[in-house]
């Protein structure tokens, strides 16, 4: 992905947050059941992609904070023990919470594609 195709996507998501964020402060209190319950039925839709969506990018960030890493990973880099801390302080959520986040997110992020060359050394690119 290109920095311009990133700073688009990123764009993109602080413009569905903003738009989510209104849609929370709105008042609901005289939507009739129907509308309530059809309403909430897209809430409930939103929120699983939500947190799918999170733990994607949970997942990918406990990848790049490996010990292994260079200068022991981006969550130590961002001054954190590890990436469930590192996630726990983003969402503000527990640190089972984020565990869980990451453990799920690892399991949507793709298998690493190993190329010819990396069979020889063993060590993918």
């Amino acid at each position: 992905m290109t920095e311009q195709a990133a700073v688009m996507e990123t764009a993109q998501i602080v413009r569905a947050s903003e738009l989510v964020s209104s849609l929370a402060r709105r008042d609901i209190s005289g939507l009739s059941h129907e509308v309530l319950m059809a309403e909430y039925d897209a809430v409930a839709k939103l929120g699983r992609v939500a947190d799918a969506l999170e733990a994607r990018y949970a997942g990918e960030i406990a990848r790049r904070s490996t010990p292994d890493q260079v200068g022991g990973g981006l969550a130590r880099r961002q001054g954190f023990g590890n990436a469930t801390s590192m996630v726990a302080s983003v969402t503000g959520g527990t640190q089972a919470s984020a565990r869980r986040s990451i453990e799920v997110g690892q399991a949507l992020l793709p298998e690493p594609v190993l190329r010819s060359d990396d069979v020889a050394t063993g060590e993918p690119d």
